[in-house]
């Protein structure tokens, strides 16, 4: 694969010194070992979805990462998809950089399991930054209760 901006970033600060980058180790270990990690978690979250919520091209890539199929053509049609799929964020952002397919859960319960078990959260102090995987926002801790989390954009699941 080639080199995303979260490497680029990483090198930069190995370059001076500050820190050693394994660029096999997982998005979450390396964030948690750098002090500038929120910033650029996520620069890299809106340089690799996109954060303009009415581009349609944006909307289409994220479709085809998570697997929907077809994809549809209309944005609306887009966001109705995307809002019905659960895929931890972690592991999402994690596609970008190795190529692996990204595993769609069945449920929001079936996420939160996982996202328990894996302790793959997505930070809650940037869930609402901007950018279109706000989309895909789900209650981890308690997956059954409704609210802005449960279905991103402030729909309850």
């Amino acid at each position: 694969m080639s080199d995303t901006p979260l490497d680029t970033f990483f090198t930069k600060y190995e370059s001076e010194g500050k820190y050693k980058y394994n660029k096999n180790t997982p998005i979450n270990e390396e964030f948690g070992n750098c002090q500038a990690y929120h910033q650029v978690r996520l620069e890299y979250r809106n340089a690799a979805y996109g954060t303009d919520l009415n581009d349609l091209n944006a909307w289409k890539h994220l479709c085809q990462i998570i697997g929907i199929n077809p994809v549809p053509e209309k944005l609306k049609e887009c966001r109705k998809a995307v809002k019905k799929t659960n895929v931890n964020l972690m592991d999402l952002l994690e596609t970008k950089r190795t190529g692996d397919l990204v595993t769609v859960f069945e449920s929001q319960k079936a996420l939160s399991v996982y996202t328990k078990r894996t302790g793959k959260y997505f930070p809650k102090e940037q869930a609402h930054a901007g950018g279109i995987l706000k989309y895909l926002l789900r209650k981890i801790n308690n997956p059954y209760m409704k609210g802005p989390s449960a279905g991103g954009d402030g729909g309850g699941r």
